[in-house]
């Protein structure tokens, strides 16, 4: 995907070529939604808000946001496990499902905002947000990886790193960093790799969790010129 394009492409837009600004729907919860596993769960996802309200000072224009590693720091000073044994990855949820990316790639996570949407562009592509000045584009995670999800209060952006570039992952709901052992993935099983094989590396076991790895260069890679 190429970002660059994608902010010029909006910057030069015609007024009658732009789409009125929009913002993702709260709407009403899963069932599940906001409950954690563990109580260092609850607690590990309340200090994204808890570090956006301390930096409000700071950062006047984006006091949603929250770095991920104050977080990460947070989750391994209270377990005993150390990156030593595997890589860290953050766990989400899109609907009932659960997915991971891999910390190093991940820049914060924000609360929802305005999204512009950008014409001619794939149905998973929302749009562009402002962050500090700087335009990112935003995914519809759900819909890249054909998940059936609905709008809940928990959504958060999870702005990556690609290719030089910023962007963001709309996800339901930010859960947990964890700690994998690269042993420990798996391949897809055949209804998972049908549906969206291509965007996952593999599957993994945690406790009685089953979570996908997530493909970032795969999830973002446009085919062809229509971007599908």
């Amino acid at each position: 995907m190429d970002f660059r394009k994608l902010r010029k492409r909006i910057l030069e837009a015609p007024p009658d070529q732009t789409q009125p600004s929009k913002e993702p729907e709260a709407g009403a919860e899963l069932a599940d939604a906001g409950h954690y596993d563990t109580e260092q769960e609850m607690e590990l996802v309340e200090s994204f808000d808890e570090t956006a309200e301390s930096d409000s000072d700071e950062a006047p224009d984006d006091v949603t946001s929250a770095p991920v590693g104050s977080v990460a720091a947070a989750f391994l000073e209270s377990d005993a496990v150390t990156p030593e044994a595997g890589f860290e990855v953050l766990r989400f949820r899109l609907a009932h499902e659960l997915f991971c990316l891999e910390l190093d790639r991940i820049s914060e996570i924000i609360k929802p905002r305005q999204i512009t949407p950008v014409p001619r562009t794939p149905d998973w592509l929302l749009g562009i947000v402002s962050l500090r000045g700087t335009m990112i584009p935003v995914v519809d995670t759900a819909t890249r990886l054909k998940v059936r999800s609905a709008p809940v209060s928990t959504r958060r952006i999870i702005i990556i790193e690609h290719e030089n570039e910023l962007c963001g992952l709309l996800v339901d709901e930010v859960q947990n960093v964890e700690i994998i052992s690269p042993d420990a993935i798996e391949p897809l099983p055949t209804a998972l790799a049908d549906r969206a094989g291509q965007f996952l590396e593999g599957l993994m076991r945690l406790e009685d969790h089953l979570i996908a790895l997530i493909d970032i260069e795969a999830t973002l890679q446009m085919e062809d010129d229509n971007g599908r």
